[in-house]
């Protein structure tokens, strides 16, 4: 089930890493957590985890990316950030919410007070998807914080304020540029 679980993880990553790369063309005291390699001679896949951040690196491509998820007690996801590095260092925000949201508000990223607004690229069966090219100013914020807040509007217009841990942020940016 685990291997399962990472080839999917991979394959979601990996096709989010391509679509972002259509679009473009510090608070971490804590060591690696988990590191696991999958056996299957086809698959070279490793997993780490840096504080809530993990890191998922296809070692025969040379590719990782890192990402957080957060999920409700129904375990069902609620947000999720990927953070996919470009060939010259940069890095790409893909957001993905939850079906329902207000498309026309976009997404909002609220770090120290300072509100970044991103619209939304599309929706299908798995959600809400944003993306962003970052900023140097985003993530020097992102490495200062511990919390990033991610807004957007649900059905009725309300707004719904998710916080998101920062702690491993930098390591696993690190590991992925």
């Amino acid at each position: 089930m685990k291997k399962i679980f990472i080839t999917f993880a991979l394959l979601i990553s990996f096709s989010v890493f391509s679509y972002a790369f259509d679009l473009f063309g510090s608070n971490d005291d804590d060591e690696k957590v988990e590191t696991t390699f999958d056996k299957n001679p086809g698959q070279n896949i490793s997993t780490e985890r840096f504080g809530d951040w993990t890191v998922i690196c296809d070692r025969a491509t040379n590719q990782c990316n890192s990402s957080i998820s957060l999920v409700n007690e129904d375990k069902l996801e609620v947000l999720s950030v990927r953070v996919i590095p470009t060939s010259n260092n940069e890095v790409v925000f893909i957001i993905k919410s939850p079906l329902g949201v207000k498309i026309r508000h976009g997404i909002q990223i609220i770090i120290t007070n300072k509100l970044f607004q991103i619209p939304y690229d599309t929706c299908d069966v798995g959600g809400c998807v944003s993306s962003i090219k970052s900023s140097k100013e985003i993530l020097t914020l992102l490495r200062k914080e511990d919390i990033a807040t991610f807004r957007f509007h649900n059905s009725r217009n309300v707004k719904v304020d998710i916080p998101i841990s920062l702690k491993g942020f930098s390591k696993a940016l690190r590991k992925i540029l």
